[in-house]
Formats: structure tokens, sequence, C-alpha cells
């Protein structure tokens, strides 16, 4: 029973110094900061294939005196259709008539249809989504404080300081050419406006849980941070990668990416958008916090899709 006894209670202990840890609310790396904002006008996606109205599903049947009168009728127009040959001939005729006639108003019709359907294809609001994602080696570690500080210090209320976000990210990002490591871009364009909010969220959602979570968030004016457990033996082969998420009015396509100056061409290529085109931006970077690692080996995992700027991995 002693023995019993002392393995409940040391149970009761451990259990007990879980919850205190958990209380602490503290992530283990690699942790990830986030920044940016999006407007909500995408956000409206209304179901209303769910409305239903109960009239027109009803029990029992209702009457119908037209349908009634014209049954009653029925057997006298048939008799007087039956007694009509005379015309007959002249029925024939017409009939011959209007087939051809009947087939042009059809393919109008059609034609105009079809025509109207690719006029609002062609001119109705589009929205592209381009990503890029650059890997900088451990060497640029000042770069994760440099982006602490933009999303500290920058008003995510509004575009403006959403384009401040876009504006300095670029600038840093340019001033590692010799630290790029690996890279990726997308483009997307969507022919519906109001569905790019949200493939905007999960392509940011998607990237968010590569990561072990976000120590550090300012999006559209809301603020949080994290203690971060730091990660012992840090090594000069740990990464850096940052993230640009940006939905923009209009067709846009981000130019290839081969070199390191092709990096610097993409995110140029970004920093020429407007503040009245941009829908939504988003910046994540990991690992957010100095005492944060992330390992060559676990973004290969994490990022096959990645390519080399110097080769094989």
């Amino acid at each position: 029973m002693g023995l019993r006894r002392r393995g409940i209670f040391a149970a009761i202990v451990f259990i007990g110094l879980l919850l205190s840890l958990s209380s602490l609310r503290a992530v283990s790396a690699a942790t990830v900061g986030r920044m940016g904002g999006s407007s909500s006008k995408g956000d409206d996606d209304h179901d209303h294939d769910s409305f239903v109205d109960d009239h027109e599903y009803s029990s029992t049947p209702r009457r119908n005196p037209f349908k009634e009168h014209c049954d009653r009728l029925s057997p006298h127009v048939s008799y007087v259709n039956s007694n009509c040959g005379g015309n007959s001939s002249h029925n024939s005729t017409s009939d011959d008539l209007l087939h051809p006639v009947a087939f042009i108003i059809i393919f109008i019709i059609i034609f105009a249809a079809l025509a109207a359907i690719l006029y609002y294809i062609h001119h109705q609001p589009k929205i592209s989504i381009l990503k890029i994602q650059v890997a900088l080696s451990a060497i640029a570690r000042d770069l994760p404080m440099e982006l602490n500080d933009i999303a500290s210090t920058t008003d995510t209320s509004r575009k403006n300081g959403w384009h401040t976000i876009l504006e300095e990210t670029i600038l840093l990002l340019c001033g590692y050419p010799h630290h790029y490591y690996l890279y990726g871009s997308s483009s997307a364009t969507l022919h519906e406006e109001s569905k790019y909010m949200r493939r905007f969220r999960q392509l940011s959602k998607q990237e968010g849980d590569k990561c072990d979570g976000e120590s550090l968030v300012n999006v559209n004016g809301h603020t949080m941070q994290k203690p971060v457990i730091p990660k012992a033996g840090k090594l000069d082969e740990d990464c850096i990668l940052v993230t640009i998420l940006v939905a923009v009015k209009g067709c846009h396509k981000l130019p290839a990416i081969k070199t390191a100056n092709g990096v610097k061409r993409a995110l140029r290529y970004l920093k020429k958008i407007s503040k009245g085109e941009t829908k939504a931006l988003e910046v994540l970077w990991t690992p957010q916090d100095e005492n944060d690692a992330l390992p060559v080996q676990e973004l290969r995992e994490k990022y096959p899709h990645l390519t080399n700027l110097w080769g094989s991995w």
C-alpha cells in the first residue's frame, strides 16, 4: 500500500508540473513571427444555397382552376381539330417555314449567351496571390531582430502600415544577397474576387503550421508575443526563412528566379505594387527569436519545394 500511495503522489506531482509549465504559454523552437494585414472585403462569403422557401414544398396539392377548365374542354378541342382537315396543307407549309427560322433564333440566343459569359470572365475583377520565400544562411543572424523591430513598431491597422512592412522587408532582404541559400516563388490569379481571402489565409496557415508556434504577431492591429524556449547548440549551418505573401488586384506574375539577382528582381517587382492595389499582405519569418534556430535538416524536410541557388542539396 505504501508503494501504491507513493506512486499516486508522484503522478499528482508530475501532472502539477505539466500544468505549471503550460501556464507559462511558452513555445518551443523553431518559432515563427507574422506581421501584415488584410482588407475585410473578401471575407463576405455568403451561402445562398442554404436558403429554402417553405412555400415551395407543400404536402397538400393546390387546385388549379385553369387546368381543370382546360381538362373539361379537351374533348371538344380534339373534335374540332379532327374536322379541320381542309387546313392541313396550310399548316404543314407553315411548319416547314418555321423550322429554319426557329433554328436561326436558337443559334443566335446560344451565341449571345456564350459571348456574354466570355465577356464576363474576361472583364470581372481578378486578384493575384504572389508568394516569395527566401532562405538565408545563419550568418545573416541580425535579420530576425530587424524584422522583429518592424513588427513591433508598425501600425498594421492601415494599408500604409502594410506597405511599410513590405518595403522594409524587401530592403532588408536585398541587403543580404550573398547569404541567399534557397528560394521559392509562386503566382496564382483568382477570377472570383470574393474567394481570394480564403485562399490567402489558407496559404498563411500552411506556412505557419510548418513551425512550432507563433511567438510574435502583429496583424490588422492585433498583437501577440510569447516567450521562447532557447534551443541548445545553435550552429552556423542553421538557416533563416522569410516568406512574403501578397494579394493584389489584377493579373500579376513574378519574374523567373534562377540566381541571386533573380531573387532581387522578384522582390523589386513586389515593391512596385502600389498601396491601392494591395488587398492583403503578410510576412512570416522563422526563427523569430535570436535564441531560436532552424537547422538545415529541418528546412529540407519541411520545405522540399525550395530550390538551392548553389546547386544540389
